[in-house]
C-alpha cells in the first residue's frame, strides 16, 4: 500500500507540471491572459483520476511521456517564440527605420513643401517682376513716342518758323527790291531833273553874264552921253544905244 501510494503521488505531481506546462504552453500560444496564475498544484483532469494500484507504473509512464511531448513541444514553442521575437526584434528595427525613413521623407517633404513655396513666392516675384518689367517698358516706349512726337513737333515748328523767316524774309528782300527800283526810278527823275535845273541854271548863269554885260554897256553909254551932254561937243550925234541881247531860255 505505501508503494502504491507513493505512485498515486508521483502521478499527482507529474500530472499537476502536465497541467502548469499545459497552462504555460497555452500561455505561449496565446490561448490564456498571461495574469492567469500557474498553480503547482492543479487539480488532474477528469480523465486523469487515479487508477488501480496495479496501473499506477503505466500511468506514470505514460505522463512522463506526455511530459516528455509537453516539453519538447513547450522547447519548439520556446523556440518559435524567440524566433517569432527575434522577428519581432528585426520587424521593429526595421519599423524603426522605417519610422526614420518617414520622418526623413516628412523632412523632406517639408523641405520640399518650403522649396515649394519659395519657388511659388519666388514665380510671383518673377510675375510681379515681369509685369513690373512689361510697364516700365511700355512706360519707356510711351516716353519714347512722346520724345519722337516732340522732337518732330519742334523740328516742325522749327522749318515752319524757318520757312515764315525766310517767306519773311523774301517779302522783305521784294520790299526792299521794290523800295529800291522805286529808289532807282526817284533818283532817275530826280538826275533828270538834275539835269534840267543844270540846263537851266546854266541857261540863267548865261543870261545873267549877258545882261551883266549888257547893264555894263547901257551904263558906259549913259556916261558917255553924260559926258558928251557937259562937254563942248554937245552939239555932235549920240552913238545910238547898244542893242539888248536876245531874252534867254
Amino acid at each position: 500500500m505505501p508503494a502504491a501510494a507513493d505512485a498515486g503521488a508521483e502521478q499527482r505531481r507529474l500530472e499537476a507540471t502536465v497541467a502548469r506546462l499545459r497552462l504555460e504552453l497555452a500561455r505561449l500560444r496565446g490561448e490564456v491572459d498571461d495574469d492567469v496564475p500557474i498553480d503547482p498544484v492543479a487539480t488532474p483532469a477528469e480523465d486523469d483520476e487515479p487508477g488501480p494500484p496495479a496501473a499506477g507504473a503505466d500511468a506514470v509512464a505514460a505522463a512522463e511521456e506526455r511530459v516528455r511531448l509537453l516539453a519538447e513541444e513547450l522547447g519548439a514553442e520556446r523556440r518559435t517564440l524567440d524566433e517569432l521575437r527575434t522577428r519581432l526584434a528585426e520587424l521593429e528595427a526595421v519599423e524603426a527605420a522605417r519610422t526614420a525613413e518617414l520622418a526623413r521623407t516628412a523632412s523632406r517633404l517639408e523641405q520640399v513643401g518650403s522649396l515649394e513655396t519659395a519657388l511659388a513666392e519666388e514665380r510671383e516675384a518673377r510675375l510681379m517682376l515681369e509685369t513690373l518689367r512689361d510697364g516700365l517698358e511700355r512706360a519707356m516706349e510711351e516716353q519714347r513716342r512722346l520724345h519722337e512726337r516732340h522732337v518732330t513737333d519742334v523740328q516742325e515748328a522749327a522749318e515752319q518758323r524757318r520757312t515764315e523767316q525766310t517767306l519773311g524774309h523774301l517779302r522783305e528782300l521784294e520790299r526792299a527790291r521794290e523800295e529800291l527800283d522805286a529808289a532807282r526810278s526817284e533818283s532817275a527823275a530826280l538826275a533828270a531833273r538834275l539835269e534840267e535845273e543844270t540846263s537851266a541854271r546854266t541857261g540863267a548863269e548865261t543870261r545873267v553874264r549877258l545882261l551883266d554885260r549888257e547893264v555894263d554897256e547901257l551904263r558906259n553909254w549913259i556916261s558917255a552921253a553924260e559926258s558928251r551932254r557937259r562937254g563942248l561937243f554937245r552939239r555932235s550925234a549920240m552913238p545910238p544905244p547898244p542893242g539888248r541881247f536876245p531874252p534867254g531860255p
